[in-house]
């Protein structure tokens, strides 16, 4: 898949936003950690997730930015539209506050989706932690059962 862009991650359709941050930070965590390969692999995992985490919390910054000026840029279409006298500009202006309205709306979307895909990827830090945590902690009882033995 192509790498996007913040600007183009910014301008992406919510629904689209939220299929391709499926599809490119999609990632599933190992069921079970039995073997060494199984070990390495989720060790990777450890440092995928840590990427992915940090990335999508610097976009999700940019996204915070972008929402702030989204909602100033509609509140200032919605007061010229209600300020406005002339009668020939008030169905332009009600267009023009509402699609602002909309972006501001929009914007909000994509930011809430980046921080709960980063959110994802947070909690499968947590869960492939915790099993390389069990995994260790099995390991060290059963090499002071097999040296009282």
């Amino acid at each position: 898949m192509k790498a996007k862009t913040i600007e183009e991650i910014l301008n992406m359709n919510p629904t689209e936003l939220v299929d391709w941050l499926n599809k490119e930070f999609e990632l599933e965590v190992p069921t079970k950690l039995e073997t060494i390969e199984e070990l390495k692999g989720a060790s990777k995992l450890l440092s995928k997730t840590t990427n992915t985490y940090s990335y999508l919390m610097s976009v999700s910054s940019y996204a915070k930015i972008s929402v702030r000026e989204k909602k100033r840029e509609s509140d200032k279409a919605s007061k010229l539209a209600k300020a406005n006298k002339d009668k020939t500009l008030e169905d332009e202006l009600n267009l023009a506050a509402a699609k602002a309205k909309l972006e501001y709306e929009n914007m909000v979307d994509r930011k809430e989706a980046i921080d709960n895909q980063a959110d994802i990827a947070n909690k499968q830090y947590n869960a492939i932690s915790r099993m390389i945590a069990v995994k260790r902690e099995i390991n060290t009882e059963l090499q002071m059962l097999s040296s009282e033995a």
